[in-house]
């Protein structure tokens, strides 16, 4: 049983962007499901993100802007690390030997 829902502002919908976002790298997952990951996703999350900062420059409060700065800055790192992940991961062999990629190492919730 849920309760009265929530009331939509600002800071919402940056968590709403974070928390896709973190879906998207496969920081997270609903449980039972395997982690997938769409790195084109995230990138064009946290570039929403971005473009939300840059359109609502000093119209923000100073707890809003802090965590739309924090959030994007955080999502940019988790981006790098995964991307930097993928791109050292072992190339998958002819015919399906194993050695392919596996899971982005770090998986799990992003600190």
């Amino acid at each position: 049983e849920r309760g009265p829902a929530a009331e939509m502002n600002f800071e919402r919908v940056i968590e709403s962007f974070y928390m896709t976002a973190l879906i998207q790298m496969g920081a997270i997952r609903h449980e039972g499901s395997p982690a997938g990951l769409d790195i084109i996703g995230a990138r064009q999350t946290i570039d929403s993100l971005v473009i939300l900062q840059e359109k609502t420059k000093g119209n923000l409060t100073e707890r809003e802007s802090t965590m739309l700065q924090n959030v994007i800055f955080e999502l940019r790192m988790a981006f790098i690390e995964i991307t930097n992940a993928i791109a050292k991961a072992p190339k998958p062999q002819p015919g399906g030997a194993p050695g392919g990629p596996g899971p982005v190492p770090g998986g799990g919730i992003i600190k």
